[in-house]
This record gives C-alpha cells, sequence and structure tokens, in this order.
C-alpha cells in the first residue's frame, strides 16, 4: 500500500526513542506500574500503521468550499471488503531504562506468544519490532 505522508523517522523523547521505517504510524509508550518510563518494571508498547480493507480506492480531488476558495482532498471511490491489508509496523524503540530485562510479544488479545530479543543501550534497552 503506498503512502502519501512525509516520514518522521525518529521522535526522540525524554525517557524513549522511536524509530520508524514506515512513513505513517502511531506509537505509544505506557507504564505499567505507575512509575515513570525510566524506573518502570512493566511497560507496554503499541504500533500501529496504515491499514484498509482489500479493493480500497479513492483519487484525488478538488474540493470547493463553502466560503469560496478550493483545498486538494480524496474521494472514496470504493470502501473495499475483507481482508483488511496492514503495512507491516517498523519501529526499532529505545527505553532508556536499565531496569528491563525482557520483552514480550502480544497478540491482539493482550496474550503472550514469545520473547523478543533485547540489546542492551547505553542507558537501556533496544528492540525491533517483531
Amino acid at each position: 500500500m503506498a503512502t502519501q505522508f512525509v516520514s518522521a523517522p525518529e521522535h526522540r523523547l525524554r525517557d524513549v526513542t522511536f524509530t520508524s521505517g514506515n512513513g505513517f504510524g502511531a506509537v505509544l509508550a505506557v507504564s505499567m506500574d505507575g512509575a515513570p518510563l525510566a524506573a518502570s518494571r512493566r511497560v507496554l508498547l503499541q504500533f500501529a500503521t496504515q491499514s484498509r480493507p482489500t479493493g480500497w480506492a479513492d483519487r484525488p480531488v478538488t474540493l470547493r468550499l463553502e466560503g469560496g476558495g478550493e483545498v486538494a482532498g480524496r474521494e472514496i471511490m470504493s470502501c473495499g471488503r475483507a481482508l483488511w491489508r496492514v503495512v507491516k509496523g517498523r519501529p526499532e524503540i529505545e527505553i532508556r531504562n536499565p531496569a528491563l530485562t525482557t520483552a514480550t510479544a502480544l497478540d491482539m488479545n493482550g496474550q503472550a506468544v514469545g520473547r523478543l530479543p533485547l540489546r542492551r543501550s547505553g542507558h537501556g534497552a533496544m528492540l525491533q519490532w517483531p
């Protein structure tokens, strides 16, 4: 699926850095024990990318505004159907927290499905999204 978004490959925050190979995505890092990310023993990471149903079709159009003027937009030609086509997430995440020693991948229901390799960084741990 082609993307029309400008890539912002790295977001560096105080306790976490997200580096993405995706042109579009949303990422979340949440302490699950109430401690700050830099000290938390349990951190939930989520990443979502672009997804659309199979057969989705749109096209560029010029939209006329009520007040006069025009803007570029898109017109949906087909809403598609199942199955959903999801762009594979490709982020790398560094959490500057030396207490983190393991990472577990979860399924869509929050059930553990396997371990992820963690790499030690100068101030914490890094992982590549599965």
